[in-house]
C-alpha cells in the first residue's frame, strides 16, 4: 500500500506525512518505508511525499491497515493546518 501526500507547500506536506507515519508506527513500524520524497518530488506546483507499507499476505493485517489509513485521513482533514493536504492511497502498488 502506498500513500501519496500532495500540497503546494513543502513544509505542510512533510508535516502531514510525518504525522500519519507517527500515528501508524505502533502497529506497522516493521512494514513501513518512509515517509520520503520520490525522485520527482514536485508535479504541477505540488510537493509530494510517499509512505509505503509492505505487508505480508495476511488479510486481517491488510484490512486493519486500510481501516487505520481511513482513520488517519479523517484525522488529517480535521487538523486545521493540514486539512488541505491531499492523501491518495494506492493498494497493490507495483
Amino acid at each position: 500500500i502506498q500513500l501519496t501526500f500532495k500540497h503546494k507547500f513543502k513544509e505542510v506536506v512533510e508535516a502531514a506525512s510525518q504525522l500519519v507515519a507517527e500515528n501508524m508506527k505502533p502497529l506497522f513500524a516493521n512494514y513501513m518505508i518512509g515517509p520520503a520524497e520520490p525522485v520527482v518530488n514536485r508535479i504541477r506546483n505540488q510537493y509530494i511525499m510517499e509512505l509505503i507499507f509492505k505487508l505480508p499476505k495476511d488479510t486481517q493485517l491488510i484490512h486493519q491497515c486500510k481501516e487505520m489509513i481511513l482513520a488517519q485521513t479523517i484525522h488529517l482533514h480535521n487538523h486545521d493546518k493540514l486539512k488541505s493536504v491531499v492523501m491518495i492511497p494506492d493498494v497493490d502498488k507495483v
